[in-house]
């Protein structure tokens, strides 16, 4: 990762991140967590609970529990992240599937209140704006 984000001298990055079903590999949670420059991760997943039902299909460490554990663990060379928002969207209507989205900043970026969606576009996470449970 540091290779590819050299080229952008100066510059802060969020990076979204929508892993296959089997997880993502905890290297690239690692990497994010070094990197400084990373000021947020938007991680999507259309498997949220799939480490628990089977244990075959998850790459070892690669649930979304442990990335988050990754990500938010204290001490370290840079920041940690926080989880600062989470909701779940409907995208398969009629069936069981869901994705999950979290959103992590790291604890000293004091990102803005995002602006409201457009006329007539539903924001997933408006009931968390109000303190609802993430």
């Amino acid at each position: 990762m540091p290779e590819i984000l050299a080229k952008y001298i100066g510059e802060d990055f969020v990076v979204v991140l929508d892993p296959p079903r089997v997880g993502l590999q905890p290297s690239v949670a690692k990497a994010l967590r070094r990197e400084p420059r990373v000021r947020r991760v938007v991680l999507v997943s259309c498997n949220p609970r799939g480490k628990f039902h089977r244990a075959d299909f998850v790459v070892k460490g690669g649930g979304l529990r442990n990335t988050a554990r990754i990500l938010c663990k204290p001490g370290g060379a840079t920041l940690p992240f926080e989880l600062r928002r989470a909701g779940q969207i409907d995208m398969f209507a009629h069936t069981a599937h869901i994705e999950c989205v979290l959103c992590f900043d790291r604890v000293d970026v004091p990102f803005a209140k995002p602006a409201p969606p457009p006329l007539g576009v539903g924001d997933p996470f408006s009931d968390l704006a109000s303190g609802g449970e993430t």
